[in-house]
């Protein structure tokens, strides 16, 4: 690939994560900024103007004077560190790491301070660029350091202590975190090559893998970060309102079976709201009823028009309606509703109650407006 598509991809990235946090914090002041949104902006923020200065000298655009011209600003230190505190405050767990956020600016006020130091020195000696490009790698070399400290633990809070935000495992997997951790240490992982392999050969080539892989960080990031925080916040707030006002969403069926059997299964699946569970199984269902599962299934599918999975989601859609027509709930994302109803992706909400309704969540709220 040539420099120029490399140029073309570091500039829409910085451009799409600058877009990113203008229309993010945007729509977040009209609510609360929380810190987890906060921290998440600030890591798209760091690659944006990591790349976007990355860009700018490859195209030459620099300013002028000989301080200014040399003085690279390294945006790449809060990357790690603040996806760190994205994670402590998304899982809402406490940090154990003895650096907090003040001690990270503390940190990059000294480097930008000292970088400006040696530049100045250099300019007196009227030297080579032999001491800035020296202090240039000791920098990175120690932001290595601390970014490999705070890798760490983050994977070590998502992967190893799981048991720290189970509460959250009840509303989101945390597969989509899992996985951007394992794409960010591959980028991590560049960086260190990158940074090794400088050290014997001074090229900017080197760098471009990894300024490939930090702007698919940040339409990553973009999407799953900022999205899934939402559906979890709105998840957190929905299932707290859905206890208060329970019968403001009862999911009761309009049939009322004539077979007593399959009345007493349905009713208890209400009662219970077993429904909600989005892996429950006709085994979890007969052993709550205290009867095989042959026995239940063969009941299900005589004395009903529907089979297991269609007489659950029947119950889930039944139960997101509710949601979607009550007022009270029109702050709340349609994916976030379908969650809590019971469905475990928004595609199998969406297909399910397009199957019944032959209309999308979305266009049966609107309707229901009007």
């Amino acid at each position: 690939m040539s420099s120029d598509f490399f140029d073309l991809l570091l500039f829409s990235g910085a451009v799409h994560g600058l877009i990113f946090n203008i229309v993010t914090l945007t729509y977040a002041s009209r609510k609360k900024i929380t810190k987890s949104v906060l921290y998440l902006n600030f890591v798209v923020l760091s690659i944006s103007l990591n790349n976007l200065q990355a860009w700018m000298i490859s195209k030459g655009y620099i300013l002028p004077g000989y301080v200014l011209r040399h003085f690279e600003v390294p945006w790449y230190f809060f990357v790690v560190p603040m996806f760190y505190f994205f994670v402590v405050h998304f899982l809402k767990v406490q940090s154990n790491s003895s650096f907090n956020v003040k001690s990270l600016f503390l940190i990059f006020g000294l480097e930008l301070c000292l970088r400006l130091l040696i530049i100045i020195y250099s300019y007196h000696l009227q030297d080579s660029l032999r001491f800035i490009e020296l202090y240039t790698r000791i920098e990175e070399g120690l932001n290595a350091v601390i970014s490999l400290i705070f890798f760490v633990k983050s994977i070590k809070l998502v992967f190893k202590n799981r048991h720290t935000y189970s509460h959250i495992l009840s509303f989101d997997s945390m597969v989509w975190l899992r996985n951007f951790i394992r794409l960010g240490g591959v980028v991590f992982l560049l960086w260190l090559l990158a940074i090794v392999l400088n050290i014997h050969y001074t090229a900017t080539e080197m760098y471009y893998p990894l300024r490939l892989g930090s702007s698919l960080l940040i339409y990553w990031m973009g999407y799953q970060g900022l999205i899934r925080y939402h559906i979890l916040r709105d998840r957190i707030q929905l299932r707290s309102l859905i206890k208060t006002y329970t019968q403001g969403v009862t999911s009761t069926q309009a049939q009322k079976p004539e077979f007593p059997q399959l009345r007493y299964i349905i009713y208890q699946i209400e009662a219970q709201k077993l429904f909600l569970n989005p892996y429950l199984s006709i085994a979890a269902v007969a052993e709550t009823l205290g009867m095989s599962v042959s026995k239940l299934s063969k009941i299900i599918n005589s004395q009903s028009e529907k089979n297991f999975p269609e007489l659950i989601n029947a119950f889930r859609i039944q139960h997101a309606t509710a949601l979607l027509s009550d007022p009270r709930f029109d702050n709340y994302t349609i994916v976030a509703i379908g969650l809590e109803s019971g469905f475990n992706s928004k595609s199998a909400f969406y297909t399910a109650f397009k199957k019944q309704y032959d209309l999308s969540p979305s266009d049966y709220r609107n309707r229901v407006r009007q």
